[in-house]
C-alpha cells in the first residue's frame, strides 16, 4: 500500500492542509487514509524532517524537539523507527504532511534517510509537492520573515537560495533521484487551477479520492496565514528595529504577538515585489522552470505560471504619521478583541 507525503513547498497552503488532517482524521480513515499523527500532534508532522536532517545540520526544528546533539538525535531516530513499525502495519494507506521536508532536506543522504523511515513496513511512497509562482513565493516568505523579526526589505535571493527554493526543476529532480520520478507528484499552486479553488480539496484529489466524495464532504474552507498588506509590512519592519524578537540572545517578551496582530488586521493592497527583483528571479529560474513544465508537468517547454499580477499591489511603504495612528488604533482594537475572547 501507499504512504502519501505532502512535502511542501512552504507558502502553498500547507497550514490549511495540516489543519484539515488534524480535524478530519475520522473522515479520512473512513475513506481509507490514516493520518500519521504520531509524527506531530498539530497536523504538521515535523518529526519527519527532524529525523532525516543530517546530524550537523542546524535548525530550530531540532531545538524544538530537543534533539540538538548526536546522542539525543540517535535515540530520537531509533525511537521513531520503533513507533513507526508499531503504528504503520504493511496494509493500508497513510498520509503525512511537513513542508520542512522540501524546505530543509537538501542532500541525497537526507532524502535516503527519509525514504528508509517511510518504507520500514514495505509501503510505496508518493511525494506530493505544490509549487507557487516564484515572485509570489518570495513576497509571502518576506511577510513571514517580518512576523518573526526581520528588518530587511525584499531583496534578490542569493544563488544557493534560488537553487534550493525557487528552482522547481532542481527540487523535483532531487526528490526523483531517491523516490523515483513516477512517485513525485508536482502540483501548481494556482487558485483557479485547484479543485474548486481550494488547496485542501485539491490535495484530497491528489490522493486519488473520488471527486463526488470530495464535493459531498462537510467542509468549510478556512483561510490561514493571510497575506500582509504593503503598509503593514512597512510598519512591522520599522517596529522590528525598535522592538526586536530577541534581546541579549533571549526572546523579547515585550514584543508579545505583534507579528500575528499585524497579519490579522492587514486589509489594504498586497505587497508588490520590485520589478528589478522579479526580473532577476525570472532570469535565474526561467529556463529551468520551462524545462520543469515539460519534464514534470507534461506541458510545453515554457513558463508554467500565469503572468505576475501587479494590480491591487503596492511597494512596501513606511507609514506616515496619520497612517501610523490608524494602524495603532487597528492593533489596539484587535488586541482588545483577542483579550475578550480569552
Amino acid at each position: 500500500m501507499t504512504i502519501y507525503l505532502h512535502a511542501g513547498t512552504p507558502k502553498t497552503g500547507t497550514t490549511s492542509v495540516q489543519q484539515f488532517l488534524l480535524s478530519h482524521k475520522d473522515f479520512l480513515a473512513e475513506q481509507g487514509y490514516r493520518v500519521m499523527s504520531f509524527l506531530g500532534s498539530s497536523g504538521n508532522h515535523t518529526k519527519l524532517a527532524a529525523y532525516a536532517m543530517d546530524d550537523e545540520a542546524p535548525a530550530q526544528l531540532k531545538a524544538d524537539l530537543k534533539v540538538q546533539n548526536a546522542a539525543r538525535l540517535g535515540r530520537f531516530r531509533s525511537e521513531l523507527e520503533e513507533t513507526f513499525r508499531a503504528e504503520v502495519p504493511p496494509e493500508g494507506a497513510y498520509v503525512a504532511s511537513n513542508e520542512h521536508c522540501v524546505g530543509y532536506l537538501h542532500s541525497a543522504a537526507e532524502l535516503e534517510r527519509l525514504k528508509h523511515l517511510l518504507t520500514l513496513t514495505g509501503h510505496e511512497v508518493k511525494v506530493i509537492i505544490y509549487f507557487r509562482e516564484p515572485a509570489d513565493y518570495l513576497a509571502s516568505t518576506f511577510s513571514t520573515n517580518l512576523k518573526v523579526g526581520a528588518v530587511k526589505n525584499i531583496f534578490k535571493p542569493h544563488p544557493p537560495t534560488i537553487q534550493r527554493k525557487y528552482n522547481y526543476l532542481h527540487i523535483c529532480r532531487h526528490w526523483s533521484a531517491v523516490f523515483g520520478k513516477e512517485n513525485v507528484v508536482p502540483r501548481l499552486f494556482i487558485r483557479d487551477r485547484l479543485v474548486k479553488g481550494d488547496i485542501v480539496l485539491d490535495f484530497l484529489s491528489s490522493l486519488g479520492m473520488p471527486r463526488e466524495t470530495i464535493e459531498a464532504m462537510d467542509y468549510e474552507p478556512i483561510r490561514t496565514n493571510t497575506a500582509m498588506d504593503y503598509l503593514m509590512a512597512g510598519f512591522l519592519r520599522e517596529m522590528n528595529q525598535r522592538v526586536p524578537r530577541q534581546v541579549d540572545g533571549k526572546p523579547n517578551r515585550s514584543r508579545g504577538d505583534l507579528g500575528d496582530l499585524c497579519q490579522a488586521i492587514s486589509h489594504r493592497e498586497g505587497i508588490l515585489v520590485p520589478e528589478a527583483v522579479r526580473d532577476y528571479l525570472y532570469e535565474e529560474t526561467g529556463e529551468d522552470l520551462a524545462l520543469f513544465n515539460e519534464e514534470f508537468m507534461g506541458g510545453a517547454r515554457e513558463w508554467p505560471f500565469p503572468p505576475y499580477k501587479t494590480e491591487g499591489r503596492k511597494p512596501v511603504k513606511v507609514p506616515d504619521a496619520e497612517e501610523m495612528l490608524e494602524i495603532t488604533a487597528e492593533l489596539w482594537a484587535e488586541k482588545v478583541r483577542r483579550t475578550r475572547r480569552q
